[in-house]
């Protein structure tokens, strides 16, 4: 969904998402039919290194940001190939490093995309339900019930910048 708004608003002229999720991707694109974007946005399943590859154009990479929200699946994406192809490009990662159980392949994550990216970590903080007032009317306890994602642990983003320009 984030894509739909973002097209829609003019942030960019086109997307493309990766949604792994059939049921996903059907509302992703009723979502872009309602919004009149299905011209500007495609679809397809799984990111892989391949194929995204395959359907961007290399010389637009440098003006290019990624959002990647793949549930731990960063971890295999992020290989030494798949930066170096995308090393002018821009990322807001989520960091699922819970998902992740293996401690040498998390490592080995960082350790490349430190190598080909400059990286500034972004942590969750608290969300404040007493500053919605569309809220006023729901128990203390319902009205942090709501805030939360259920997650694990606090959660980060990496945002990853190219180091060469």
């Amino acid at each position: 969904y984030h894509l739909v708004s973002l097209v829609k608003k003019k942030f960019f002229l086109k997307g493309f998402a990766f949604e792994i999720n059939k049921q996903s991707r059907v509302l992703l694109k009723k979502n872009a039919l309602a919004n009149k974007v299905t011209n500007k946005i495609k679809i397809f399943s799984k990111a892989e290194f391949e194929t995204m590859k395959n359907i961007l154009n290399e010389s637009q990479l440098a003006k290019s940001l990624f959002l990647v929200d793949i549930e731990g699946h960063e971890f295999s994406l992020f290989n030494k190939n798949f930066c170096t192809f995308f090393s002018k490009s821009f990322f807001i990662v989520e960091d699922h490093n819970f998902n992740e159980k293996s401690k040498k392949k998390r490592d080995n994550f960082y350790k490349i995309v430190k190598k080909y990216f400059k990286v500034e970590i972004i942590k969750d903080n608290a969300k404040n339900p007493f500053n919605y007032k569309i809220l006023d009317s729901f128990t203390d306890d319902e009205k942090y019930l709501m805030m939360s994602e259920g997650r694990p642990e606090t959660m980060q983003w990496l945002i990853l910048y190219p180091k060469k320009k």
